[in-house]
């Protein structure tokens, strides 16, 4: 933020243009120049760290929210507004970026700039969030398939109905995650009611994929190993990062990975399902050297960048190292004649 109405006021470098009410001139080179430098240097270090999500473009306006309320002035153009979105995308060519809502027409003008450019919007559980005006701009309102929408609650409100409007917001504009730092005071003061519609609100933001069901059969060392399964996001929105989704074979008195295979599931655009679960159909080899025996089945979901770790899926049975063990499948030797084999069929019960 440049500007920091009653924490600090203006908080540009001095040798930024001020106007006459103290504020930065949004519209100066010194401005424009100093905030792209500044994001060039930020990128340099951090584009591409796992550890970061998201960045926001802030910079313009009442503490880097894109709206001027208790600044004068003159406002930004939409030419300049461009330009400071474009200085963050071009910073962090593989991060995240989101952007406020408050201006309509540099919404409208931001969303046209790059598909993975998200949204920013305070005040979640507030008719309207407080002067947002993402409801003017059809392409944002869509938004949330390729890029995160990123909120947070207000508080400071007595509204009975904060909580509750403010689930139903995150199942409309499908809220990707959701930050309650402004008001941790509120929650031992919650009514029981309001206690269950936060609680409703913050998980079912984002995504919550569910393995209900996995087919495997028949299994034959040096043979072709068919693995069916179903998939399910009961979240409001995609994971938008990638996930690498691994089947194992372990033996069971070593837990030993025996084989491993990749399947082709897609977790990263996997939209939510509602009641028509997504199936995945993979072919393996099986390695000739696997012994005949029986192995546990194990599912781990882990992050191509090792950041986090093994991601948490919305069913029973996780085990210390973030796997999920299903349930067990025979192998038999290369050698033998199998007909007709009934396939095995593991599944994960919805927590």
């Amino acid at each position: 933020m440049a500007a920091c109405p009653g924490c600090g006021g203006n908080l540009a470098p001095s040798y930024v243009e001020r106007q006459p009410g103290g504020q930065p001139d949004w519209n100066d080179e010194t401005f424009l120049a100093g905030y792209t430098d500044l994001m060039k240097a930020l990128g340099a270090r951090y584009d591409g760290d796992p550890r970061l999500g998201y960045v926001d473009v802030g910079g313009y306006g009442s503490w880097g929210e894109y709206h001027t309320y208790a600044l004068d002035g003159d406002k930004i153009s939409r030419e300049n507004s461009k330009r400071l979105v474009k200085a963050v995308l071009d910073a962090f060519p593989r991060t995240f970026v989101l952007m406020m809502t408050p201006d309509a027409e540099l919404l409208r003008d931001a969303m046209e700039l790059s598909p993975r450019l998200g949204i920013r919007v305070d005040c979640v559980g507030d008719g309207g969030f407080r002067g947002s005006r993402i409801d003017d701009v059809p392409a944002a309102l869509e938004r949330w398939k390729t890029a995160p929408w990123v909120g947070e609650w207000c508080g400071g409100s007595d509204a009975d109905n904060q909580y509750e409007l403010g689930l139903q917001q995150v199942r409309r504009y499908h809220i990707g995650a959701l930050s309650s730092a402004n008001f941790p005071e509120r929650a031992a003061a919650m009514s029981p009611s309001q206690r269950t519609a936060f609680e409703k609100a913050n998980k079912e933001s984002g995504y919550r994929f569910v393995l209900s069901s996995m087919t495997l059969g028949p299994a034959v060392a040096g043979a072709p190993l068919t693995v069916s399964s179903s998939w399910s996001n009961v979240g409001v929105a995609p994971a938008y990062l990638p996930w690498n989704t691994t089947i194992e074979l372990r033996d069971p008195r070593s837990d030993v990975v025996v084989f491993a295979g990749r399947s082709a599931v897609d977790l990263a655009t996997m939209l939510p399902t509602g009641d028509k679960p997504v199936q995945v159909k993979d072919t393996f080899t099986l390695p000739a050297t696997v012994p005949a025996g029986s192995y546990d089945v194990h599912v781990r979901v882990t992050s191509p960048r090792n950041y986090p770790g093994p991601l948490q899926l919305a069913i029973t049975g996780r085990e210390h190292d973030g796997s999920y063990r299903l349930g067990a499948l025979t192998v038999t030797g290369s050698g033998t004649q199998v007909l007709a084999p009934a396939p095995v069929a593991v599944a994960g019960a919805a927590s």
